[in-house]
């Protein structure tokens, strides 16, 4: 048995102006293939396993932010930071001279301070779209999984969706995301970006 509490606090100067000040405890329990012990093969060199030890993630996290609404956007800047223990972090282990294993394991904590923007622009009938930003420092502790007790960086990711009426009944939509280099208890992931039409 365990208490989560949330707090949620808001100020508003106008209509259209709000001050928000958020504080919760929350819980991300690892799904069932996070913690299915049997390997699967993703190709003849690459193996991936769960791991039925796998502790749920505890992240506390306080965030001020401030909201702009008007007729045709919105905006909405945010700084936070947010402390994990027992975080989710993927470990890579040789089995062989050829094969790799990914497996799931709990960090120590890891720590983010950071900053997000997010901006609607809608422009009634004909397009809308939705931009978010997030940029943070972040701070790991692997050394309960023998690797480095402070290991740090700076990482940012971008989204941009737009959907877009051509006309009554078709509709484009396109949807893009880039995620920077960023850290892991072993090293780095390289950044990685992705664009979806439709």
């Amino acid at each position: 048995f365990r208490v989560y509490p949330t707090l949620h606090l808001a100020y508003d100067l106008d209509d259209n102006q709000q001050f928000q000040l958020n504080y919760s405890h929350r819980v991300r329990r690892p799904d069932s293939d996070e913690m299915n012990p049997f390997p699967e093969y993703s190709d003849p060199r690459n193996m991936e396993a769960g791991n039925p030890l796998l502790k749920p993630e505890q992240i506390h996290s306080l965030e001020f932010g401030y909201q702009l609404k008007k007729e045709l956007f919105t905006i909405q800047p945010t700084v936070y930071y947010r402390y994990t223990y027992d975080a989710f972090t993927q470990i890579y282990t040789t089995v062989n001279d050829t094969v790799l294993l990914r497996t799931e394991a709990n960090l120590s904590r890891n720590q983010s301070l950071g900053g997000e923007f997010i901006a609607t622009l809608n422009t009634g009938k004909f397009m809308t779209i939705n931009l978010s930003t997030n940029g943070y420092y972040h701070v790991i502790d692997a050394s309960n999984l023998g690797y480095s007790a402070n290991k740090s960086a700076f990482a940012w990711d971008s989204k941009l969706g737009a959907n877009i009426n051509i006309t009554s009944s078709t509709m484009l939509q396109i949807y893009g995301y880039y995620r920077s280099k960023r850290l892991t208890a072993q090293g780095w992931y390289d950044p990685s970006y992705y664009v979806n039409t439709g």
